[in-house]
């Protein structure tokens, strides 16, 4: 006997296969209190994946994404520089100076 959870999913995936099937759209809606939003200035604080990986820090000099949502562009304490897309290991630290 399956659990309520399961056939949730189930639901949604079978719902979702037929709209891939008739060309329609999968819905795709974010869960509520996670889009991550950020702001020029802001710090990237990205946990290590695995035991002994250190955290690495970042500064956001570029969002991409509406209304401070991801990608975007980070220059890491090394030096380095890229498109980040952060996933559920990142949090955003807002900066110091105040927002308005």
């Amino acid at each position: 006997m399956g659990n309520r959870f399961s056939s949730d999913l189930s639901r949604i995936s079978v719902e979702n296969i037929r709209k891939a099937e008739s060309g329609e759209q999968a819905e795709r809606r974010p869960r509520k209190g996670l889009i991550m939003r950020a702001a020029v200035g802001d710090r990237l604080l990205v946990h290590g994946a695995t035991v002994g990986e250190r955290d690495r820090h970042g500064e956001i000099i570029e969002v991409r994404g509406p209304a401070g949502a991801p990608p975007y562009v980070v220059r890491f304490e090394d030096g380095h520089t890229g498109l980040v897309f952060p996933g559920p290991d990142a949090v955003v630290v807002p900066s110091q100076r105040e927002r308005r």
